[in-house]
């Protein structure tokens, strides 16, 4: 009877040494030094999903169709705090009504991940590149295009002009 008193306590000093390593287990600096990283903003949906939104989205109107225009809208664009996006700049247009499809669609695309500077969100500066092209068209617009651009395909004119 004497052995199991003394064995008690000692299995209750042995649980809480137990329970006192797990804790500091769980406390580990370097989660805490992670979460202080800096990111970069982007999409959360991911960079190829908002791609394929701003290809499947962005129309390519009719009227620079009809006029086989083509080229390439280059749009500036603010990442709040929190993910919003807003004060869209374009830098680069070929084709007014064309830049404005783009800039509303961009207004419609889903939230991103702010940036984080020193483990806090911040606003930050971004830029998409939207290539509008014409499958059949007589002139061809000098842009090397890679996998992964954004590219708005339309139809040429057939009508001669005079």
């Amino acid at each position: 009877k004497r052995s199991i008193i003394i064995f008690i306590p000692l299995l209750i000093m042995q649980a809480k040494l137990l329970f006192f390593i797990l804790l500091l287990s769980f406390h580990n600096p370097a989660s805490a030094q992670e979460k202080k990283t800096n990111r970069e903003a982007e999409c959360c949906v991911g960079e190829y999903s908002f791609k394929e939104f701003l290809s499947k989205t962005i129309k390519y109107p009719l009227s620079a169709q009809e006029d086989n225009l083509q080229g390439q809208v280059v749009i500036d664009f603010i990442v709040d705090q929190n993910g919003n996006l807003k004060d869209f700049i374009p830098v680069k247009q070929f084709n007014k009504q064309c830049t404005e499809y783009a800039i509303k669609v961009l207004k419609a695309s889903p939230t991103w991940l702010p940036k984080i500077e020193n483990g806090k969100p911040v606003d930050s500066k971004q830029s998409v590149i939207i290539y509008f092209k014409l499958r059949g068209a007589d002139t061809q617009i000098d842009i090397e295009l890679k996998d992964g651009d954004i590219i708005i395909w339309g139809y040429g004119s057939t009508k001669k002009k005079h």
